[in-house]
């Protein structure tokens, strides 16, 4: 069985640099993601998903994140991609030492 953790962790990108839009409602934005983000780790951060398995562990990172929680994170289509790809990853580096092993 594979045990999860999930992390939001500091984003050094300022939300500035991440919208491409009007300016007026750029700033309402970032505004709120900055005020937010004083009081609730999820409203600005990267989040980082790890998948360990038997000592194997791997993770992903995605940057510019805003939520309300981590409860919206895990019920976005952002969670379920990320955790495929550290699956894959788990299952490349299980068959990678099955195939060291058998040399």
């Amino acid at each position: 069985m594979i045990e999860w953790s999930v992390t939001p962790e500091v984003e050094h990108m300022h939300p500035d640099d991440c919208f491409a839009l009007d300016v007026y409602a750029q700033t309402e934005i970032v505004n709120s993601i900055i005020q937010d983000s004083e009081t609730n780790e999820w409203a600005w951060c990267c989040v980082c998903v790890k998948g360990s398995f038997q000592g194997i562990e791997a993770k992903t990172y995605l940057g510019a994140c805003s939520y309300e929680s981590r409860k919206q994170f895990e019920q976005s289509g952002d969670y379920e991609y990320m955790k495929q790809e550290v699956l894959n990853e788990l299952n490349t580096k299980v068959r990678n030492l099955i195939e060291t092993l058998s040399a």
